[in-house]
C-alpha cells in the first residue's frame, strides 16, 4: 500500500464530521507531497514517518507565511493520524514541536466579528440574490450555518409547523448539520421566526423548491459569490451572522435570569457546539 492511500485511510479512521475528516485528509496528503517533492524522503508507511519529517513541514509552512493557527490545525491533523496508527512514541515526541518551529500560543480567538444590525441590514439590502438574501437572514436569525441555510429548503414547512405550535417557536434543524448531528434551534423572535420561514418558503415554491438553484457545490459557489458581493467578507464574512446570533441569545436569557455560565452553555448547544463548550462560546463569539 503507497503512503498516499495509507495516510488517507488513517486520516478516516481517526474519525469526525465530514467536514472535520476531508480538512484532516486534505492537511495529510499535503504532508504526505511535502515529503516526496521537497524534502525528498522516500517512505511508504505512516510508521515510518519521524519526527524531523513533521518538523520539516511545519518549518516550511512557516516560512512561507502560513499563520500560526494554520501550523496549529496542521499538527493537530497529524496528531490525529499518529493517533489512528498507534504512533504514541511519536506523538508523545512532538510535544514541544511547535514551540520548536515558532508558531506555540496560536490563538483560538474567533477571527470574524458580529455585525451590528445597522450593518447587516444595509448588506442585505446590497444582495441581488433573493434566495440567498433569506439564506442570509436565516443564519442571522437561527444561527445557521452557511451550509445548513443553503440545504434548509427541504425542511421549511416542517420548521414553520413546528415554530407556530411551539410557545417558544422551537424546531429541529438535521438537514446538512454538521456532522449529521441534529439540533434544537430556539429563535429570539418567534414571530418574525415565523414570518422569515414564510417568506423563504414561497421563494423556494417559486423556484424547482430551492433557495440557491444547482447541486450543493454550486449552490454554495453562488451563495459565497453574492454575499461577498454584498460586503459579507472577511471579519464580517457570512459565518460572522452566527456571532451576531450567539451575542443575541446570551443577552436575551441572561436579561431572563440565566446566570452567565449557564447562557453560554445553552448557546453553545444552540449553535451545534454542545453543551461542554460554554467558555469556549465566551472566546470567540462574544467578543465585539
Amino acid at each position: 500500500m503507497s503512503l498516499a492511500k495509507s495516510a488517507k485511510e488513517l486520516a478516516r479512521a481517526a474519525g469526525g464530521s465530514h467536514s472535520t475528516v476531508d480538512a484532516r485528509t486534505r492537511i495529510i496528503m499535503q504532508l504526505v507531497n511535502n515529503l516526496k517533492f521537497e524534502q525528498n524522503i522516500q517512505i511508504r508507511n505512516i510508521s515510518q514517518l519521524k519526527e524531523k519529517n513533521i518538523e520539516n513541514w511545519l518549518r516550511s509552512g512557516r516560512e512561507k507565511g502560513l499563520s500560526p493557527r494554520t501550523l496549529q490545525n496542521r499538527l493537530t491533523s497529524v496528531r490525529a493520524v499518529l493517533k489512528a496508527a498507534e504512533r504514541y512514541d511519536t506523538i508523545s515526541r512532538l510535544e514541544n514541536t511547535a514551540k520548536k518551529v515558532g508558531f506555540a500560543g496560536a490563538s483560538r480567538d474567533g477571527v470574524r466579528k458580529p455585525p451590528s444590525d445597522q450593518q447587516i441590514n444595509l448588506m442585505l439590502s446590497k444582495v441581488n440574490h433573493q434566495g440567498v438574501r433569506l439564506c442570509l437572514e436565516m443564519m442571522n436569525e437561527f444561527g445557521l450555518r452557511q451550509k445548513e441555510a443553503v440545504m434548509s429548503a427541504a425542511s421549511l414547512e416542517k420548521w414553520l409547523r413546528d415554530i407556530t405550535n411551539d410557545r417558544h417557536g422551537r424546531f429541529q434543524l438535521i438537514q446538512g448539520s454538521k456532522g449529521g448531528r441534529p439540533r434544537e434551534i430556539w429563535p429570539n423572535n418567534p414571530q418574525y421566526a415565523s414570518a422569515l420561514v414564510s417568506r423563504a418558503i414561497e421563494y423556494a415554491r417559486q423556484n424547482d423548491g430551492k433557495l440557491v438553484a444547482g447541486d450543493l457545490k454550486r449552490a454554495l459557489g453562488k451563495f459565497n459569490r453574492e454575499s461577498a458581493n454584498a460586503g459579507f467578507k472577511g471579519i464580517h464574512s457570512p459565518h460572522s451572522l452566527r456571532y451576531a446570533f450567539a451575542q443575541r441569545t446570551i443577552s436575551r436569557v441572561t436579561e431572563q435570569g440565566w446566570d452567565k455560565r449557564l447562557a453560554l452553555s445553552f448557546t453553545s448547544q444552540v449553535l451545534g457546539h454542545g453543551d461542554g463548550r460554554g467558555r469556549w462560546i465566551e472566546q470567540v463569539y462574544s467578543r465585539s
